[in-house]
């Protein structure tokens, strides 16, 4: 059973990586890869980052480019 403390430590967490990833986006578009090594994630991690990013609005994604 997930708490309410834990669904709102993971939402946290997030957030963070979402702002993480909008402030490199901010200064170019990266190739995955490249996104997941400077955000130092795996790369599954990135593709649910980046999925609840744009489900949110707050990413989109060209071919193999992330940009915001």
């Amino acid at each position: 059973m997930t708490t309410q403390r834990t669904l709102q430590r993971q939402l946290a967490q997030r957030e963070r990586y979402i702002s993480q990833m909008l402030s490199l986006l901010a200064k170019e578009p990266m190739y995955r890869a490249d996104l997941a090594s400077a955000m130092s994630v795996s790369y599954g991690t990135l593709q649910a980052i980046v999925r609840y990013a744009r489900v949110n609005g707050w990413i989109v994604s060209q071919g193999k480019y992330y940009i915001n």
